[in-house]
């Protein structure tokens, strides 16, 4: 259950001793050893349940003035935390709308954690996030600085574009397709300690969106580098929140990244009944339903096809991306306005002898309508955005 995916932290090997599998009370955190030979303790406020400690081989990684937790933090929260048949650390953090997990289990040095909800949560997003050390994790990985936000000198559009250097960042440029994302991490490269998150095909399962829809990855701050896994927002929301089991989180040191790839593993499926859809690039070509019953095997096959047209020309394929277009290689990690971006035009697209680099991936008004369109011997056909 607890191996759908993974926050880890990625560490350096050294000897260490073998310390006690256990949880002890100081105050008011519950305090969980993993008795593990590479030393690893965390702590979890018992009133709030953000964790406030996370130390691997005596070095604090968590960002102090803030914790790690879901959402923007319960706020408050009812924590218990018990010993299960001697070999796991149960802490669970209930609220009236959710319930959240963490465990540790005994001789491993790992975090697992699973959210289950009823509501969302007044913050209007479901996320974990890995407050973390900036001087320690500045680096992010793998679309490098696009969402490193330290330092800044101005700003773009509201507070979430940022000017860096002479360029445009945001923590939103960090997102990935949820079909496509595999691992995320923020690091330092001076001793390859790297925290990630690594999630499998079921990771976003119960997240909203479907497999093309992206939310924020990480995000260096500045006072904090964030980790996170987005389990659904209000950013762009495109379909009803799913309540359920969110998740899960795995947060682990380990000796190298390729060894933990090939520990995880695919848990089964859960019954119940599916939508199973045949896209094109990312464009819908059909859809069925599909029942899935515990203890049974259930296969399905699925075709589809284009529309029939009658076709004058076509601009690019029928993928539902704008690939290929003018900065469509560019627009997911930095600000239309930034210094990078090819000229937005306006433009002229001639039928026969334009190339693809000639279509703007998006029409913004009064900035560079119209985009205009000429078949050879023909006069120009006019399409001009009517909003931004």
């Amino acid at each position: 259950m607890f191996l759908q995916s993974a926050l880890l932290a990625t560490f350096a090997f050294s000897s260490s001793s073998l310390a006690a599998f256990g949880v002890t009370t100081s105050g008011n955190n519950i305090i969980v050893d993993a008795g593990s030979d590479n030393a690893f303790k965390i702590s979890v406020n018992k009133n709030s349940c953000d964790i406030n400690s996370i130390s691997y081989r005596g070095e604090e990684f968590q960002y102090q003035s803030t914790g790690s937790h879901i959402s923007s933090g319960l706020g408050s929260a009812t924590v218990s935390s018990t010993i299960i048949n001697n070999q796991y650390a149960k802490i669970t953090c209930k609220t009236s709308t959710l319930t959240h997990y963490i465990v540790v289990r005994s001789g491993d040095s790992t975090i697992f954690m699973a959210t289950d909800t009823t509501a969302e949560p007044s913050v209007g997003e479901l996320r974990f996030i890995a407050r973390l050390q900036p001087s320690k994790l500045p680096l992010e990985y793998p679309f490098g600085s696009v969402s490193t936000t330290s330092g800044s000198s101005s700003t773009v559009e509201g507070s979430d574009v940022f000017v860096v250097n002479g360029q445009t960042r945001s923590k939103f440029y960090s997102s990935e397709r949820f079909i496509d994302d595999y691992v995320h991490c923020v690091y330092r490269d001076n001793d390859a300690i790297h925290a990630c998150m690594l999630l499998n095909s079921y990771s976003y399962e119960a997240s909203s969106g479907g497999p093309f829809f992206r939310d924020i990855n990480s995000n260096n701050a500045g006072d904090s580098t964030n980790l996170y896994f987005y389990m659904n927002s209000g950013h762009v929301q495109t379909e009803t929140y799913r309540m359920g089991l969110h998740g899960p989180q795995r947060q682990q040191p380990i000796l190298d990244l390729p060894r933990l790839l090939r520990r995880l593993h695919l848990p089964p499926m859960k019954p119940g009944t599916y939508t199973q859809v045949l896209y094109q690039g990312e464009f819908k070509l059909s859809s069925l339903s599909v029942t899935v019953r515990a203890s049974t095997s259930t296969s399905s096959s699925i075709t589809g096809s284009l529309p029939s047209h009658t076709t004058l020309f076509q601009i690019g394929d029928y993928d539902g991306r704008p690939t290929s277009f003018r900065n469509a290689d560019k627009f997911l990690r930095m600000h239309p306005s930034d210094s990078r971006m090819s000229s937005w035009g306006p433009l002229t697209y001639t039928v026969g002898s334009s190339s693809l680099s000639d279509v703007p991936m998006a029409l913004f008004k009064s900035a560079n309508a119209p985009f205009t369109i000429k078949r050879p011997v023909e006069a120009g056909v006019v399409l001009q955005s009517s909003n931004p």
